[in-house]
Order: structure tokens, then C-alpha cells, then sequence
């Protein structure tokens, strides 16, 4: 409704609100319980809208089931407790899926080693070429590392080169948030820029920022 576009949007509001809370903690404890009672409420309905659930049922199950979740620990719990275990839960299911996909003799074919991958740079190397740079993505581009991909394709944009991302089946899961930013950022720079192994890279449903998870190779 104030115009954000990205699940980003969410990130700088919450950023704005915790600086508020440290440059002028005494407005806030001036403000009437009962408005900012009334504001949850219409905060929390607005969450909870029937339309949202079937909207990420649309994008994927594994989307729904995390809303679900997080609501359920948010009433039995409290709203920061909540939100923490709904990002707890976010994790384990990307760490299940690259490990479910994982090659045997990589990194990611131990729970830990999946874990590790999904906070590492997903951006092996930049190669550089006379139709500008490639990105190429080895790693799980997840919401917990997309912003180091956001970094390095920000650099590049700065500069004014020309560039794709090239995303290898090693990669293993690109989720819905960083499928939401590729589509994002396609839209931005107005063409294609994105190259995705199709045949390799399998969308959990039909929507076009659903998550992808590689198929594991069998012998």
C-alpha cells in the first residue's frame, strides 16, 4: 500500500522503525496504548487476510506452510519470538533442500556443510568479456545471502557495465525472495539477464518467483 515492490521494502521499514527506537525512545512512550493496540490489530488482519494464504499457495507450499507457522508461533508465543522461529523455520527448509540435493562428494552433502553454503557468497567469480561481466552463481541464493549478490551486481550497475548472471546447477535452491529480486532486477534493467539451467533448475510451482531446487543427479 506505500508502494514497495520487493520483500526489501519490509527490511527498510523494520530498519527505520529500530532507529526510531534509539533516536526518540520518549515520543514513542508518549503514544497511547490503545492506538498502538488498534494498530496490531489492523496490522495483524491485514497478515492474515484469507487472500494472502491462497497467494503464496500460489507461489509454493513451503511459502504457506512458514505464514502458517510463523502466525501460530506469533499467538502462542509473542510477535518477536514468533517472527524468529518463522526465520528458523525458513532456514531449516532451505538447508533440507540443498542438502536433499546436494552431489555426494560436495560441501553441502552433510546437514552442516548445507548450512554453511546457504551464508556463503553464492558468486563464485566475475568473469570479465567484451560484452561486459558474467556473474557466475555456485552457491544457494537464499534471503540469508542474497545481499551479497544484491552487492556485487550493484558495483557493477554503479559502473555502468554491462553484465548476466549466470546460474550454475551447482547452485542448488534459489528461494522465492531471490527469485522475486532476479525478476526484479530483469524489470529493472530492462532485458534478460538472468540465465537459469531450465532443464536442471526445478520450480516447486507454476509461478514464475517460485523457488527452484536442483534435481539430484542419480548414478
Amino acid at each position: 500500500e506505500a508502494g514497495g515492490r520487493t520483500l526489501w521494502a519490509n527490511f527498510v521499514n523494520a530498519g527505520f522503525l529500530l532507529a526510531f527506537l534509539f533516536v526518540a525512545p520518549g515520543l514513542l512512550s508518549m503514544l497511547p496504548k490503545a492506538a498502538l493496540g488498534a494498530i496490531l490489530v489492523y496490522t495483524g488482519w491485514k497478515m492474515m487476510h484469507p487472500s494472502i494464504a491462497r497467494h503464496l499457495l500460489v507461489i509454493g507450499r513451503e511459502q504457506l506452510v512458514v505464514y502458517a507457522f510463523t502466525i501460530a508461533a506469533i499467538l502462542a508465543t509473542d510477535l518477536l519470538v514468533g517472527v524468529c522461529l518463522g526465520a528458523l523455520l525458513k532456514l531449516g527448509i532451505v538447508v533440507y533442500l540443498r542438502w536433499r540435493s546436494a552431489p555426494p562428494d560436495s560441501q553441502a552433502a552433510s546437514l552442516w556443510g548445507a548450512f554453511k553454503e546457504v551464508f556463503q557468497d553464492p558468486v563464485e567469480q566475475v568473469i570479465e568479456g567484451e560484452q561486459g561481466a558474467t556473474v557466475v552463481v555456485t552457491h544457494p541464493v537464499v534471503s540469508f545471502n542474497a545481499y551479497r549478490l544484491d552487492e556485487r551486481l550493484a558495483a557493477l550497475r554503479a559502473s555502468g557495465r554491462r553484465f548476466r548472471v549466470a546460474v550454475r546447477d551447482r547452485t542448488g535452491v534459489i528461494d522465492h525472495t531471490s527469485m522475486e529480486y532476479l525478476h526484479h532486477l530483469e524489470q529493472e534493467v530492462g532485458g534478460e539477464v538472468i540465465d537459469l539451467p531450465a532443464d536442471r533448475l526445478t520450480a516447486l510451482s507454476a509461478h514464475p518467483e517460485s523457488m527452484r531446487v536442483v534435481k539430484k543427479k542419480t548414478a
